[in-house]
């Protein structure tokens, strides 16, 4: 009875490893249909966006670039409702950080010469403090931010946005 048993494991532990290697043929088969005719899922990660005048803004490899907004306004009673935004695909890469802000940021005066902070030295401030974690950053932007506003007023809202991908 010993020896039966031990030949019907044995034919069980074949059979399974039949099914094993046409799972893996299957799995062979599959990942090349999915070379051949890419699925949502094989697909490189995108980001979309369709921006209303204020840019979003990419960090990668210590590099800026700026992916333009429309300069189309919403949410203005004279905004075109039936404006068609443009999309712009931003392939995402690890390492990838995004920022979105309002033009608060950049209109603030102050300074020695109490001029506005501008969009270069926005974008420098956002490079180089892209490699640190975001709670980090956001304490250093706004550190940057109070120390040029200096005693000046705030003139407008002030929204700074950022995410990455890590």
């Amino acid at each position: 009875a010993q020896g039966t048993g031990g030949r019907a494991q044995d034919a069980g532990d074949r059979a399974q490893d039949a099914g094993d290697r046409g799972q893996d043929a299957g799995d062979r088969a599959q990942e090349a249909g999915e070379r051949a005719h890419p699925t949502p899922h094989t697909l490189q990660p995108t980001i979309i966006f369709a921006g209303a005048k204020l840019p979003l803004i990419c960090v990668y490899n210590n590099e800026v670039s700026v992916i333009k907004a429309d300069r189309q306004s919403i949410g203005y009673r004279k905004s075109d409702l039936d404006f068609n935004f443009t999309n712009h695909s931003v392939p995402v890469r690890q390492g990838m950080c995004f920022y979105l802000s309002t033009d608060g940021f950049t209109d603030q005066s102050g300074g020695e010469k109490n001029i506005r902070f501008g969009k270069a030295r926005f974008r420098k401030l956002l490079k180089e403090n892209a490699h640190l974690p975001f709670d980090e950053q956001r304490e250093r932007v706004f550190e940057a931010f109070e120390a040029y506003r200096g005693g000046d007023e705030r003139r407008d809202d002030v929204t700074v946005l950022g995410f990455g991908f890590r």
